[in-house]
């Protein structure tokens, strides 16, 4: 079973690292011009908690391995589109991977603060958040 709180039915199969990665296909540079700018835009400005905590804790597991940089570099490059398009990490792979920590974990920690709720207008709306019988429907 899946925690509800930190799973969504409607969530994507890939997560973590490997959904980062394969988020790089070859047009992303249209969009943005720098990489870090490409993971706040995929990621959004709010995010999704658990997804965040997930990706968070792929990053940090690789950056503290004790795989070699081409080890790291094959890995991440295994996540890369077909046509390619994830940016070069070659002989920077656990600066890289410290470079998307300082945007990831900020955002994870935005997330994960409780938001206060949506302001109501009246009692009613706090109650009853729709008013199906004042329908004229039917």
């Amino acid at each position: 079973m899946h925690d509800p709180a930190t799973h969504r039915d409607d969530t994507d199969f890939d997560f973590g690292v490997t959904a980062l990665g394969s988020s790089f296909h070859g047009d992303w540079c249209l969009d943005v011009e720098h990489e870090l700018d490409h993971v706040t835009n995929y990621l959004g400005p709010e995010g999704d908690p658990g997804g965040l905590v997930l990706l968070v804790e792929d990053l940090l597991r690789l950056r503290d391995s004790d795989l070699s940089g081409d080890e790291l570099g094959l890995l991440w490059h295994a996540t890369d589109p077909p046509l390619g398009g994830a940016p070069e990490i070659r002989g920077a792979e656990r600066a890289w991977l410290d470079r998307l920590l300082s945007v990831v974990v900020p955002l994870a920690r935005r997330a994960a603060r409780p938001r206060p709720p949506a302001p109501h207008t009246s009692v009613a709306d706090r109650v009853l958040p729709t008013r199906w019988w004042l329908s004229t429907e039917g």
